[in-house]
């Protein structure tokens, strides 16, 4: 049997982009989770009164990229940590990319999002966390 050539998540970085040419990725510091990044299609019903053998119709929908969470142990002066709240307060659509850890299944995914959301969990007896949520505003792209 052959031996995998998968690997763990173990190096995923998430940085924001800064608009120049070429545009420079800041990345957000001590980043320890990642929900998955993708798109999705909805199906639209389409069944009317006169649908043949009284089936339903479906069409595809307009594709629409996840909302993408994250999370990171709180660095109060950590750049990337920073530029997600001053990018949330300028409400502006920016470049991003989920780079996954170096190896034979390494993948960068870039795209336009939005900060719709950040906060920070302070529990008594753990790590402080720092939470942020991104909307995928275009589509991406696979390298």
């Amino acid at each position: 049997m052959a031996q995998t050539v998968g690997q763990i998540g173990f190096g995923t970085s998430f940085g924001i982009g800064d608009g120049a040419s070429p545009e420079v990725f800041t990345l957000i510091g001590e980043l320890f989770a990642v929900s998955p990044v993708g798109a999705e299609k909805p199906l639209v019903d389409m069944t009317h009164h006169t649908s043949p053998n009284t089936f339903k119709e479906w069409l595809v929908g307009v594709a629409d990229g996840t909302e993408i969470t994250c999370s990171a142990n709180f660095v109060a002066s950590d750049a990337g940590q920073l530029l997600v709240r001053t990018t949330f307060d300028a409400g502006v659509q920016v470049n991003m990319e989920v780079t996954g850890p170096t190896g034979a299944q390494q993948e960068t995914i870039a795209f336009p999002g939005i900060v719709t959301a950040h906060d920070v969990d302070r529990p008594l007896e753990d790590r402080q966390v720092f939470n942020f949520t991104i909307k995928m505003a275009g589509n991406p792209t696979y390298t």
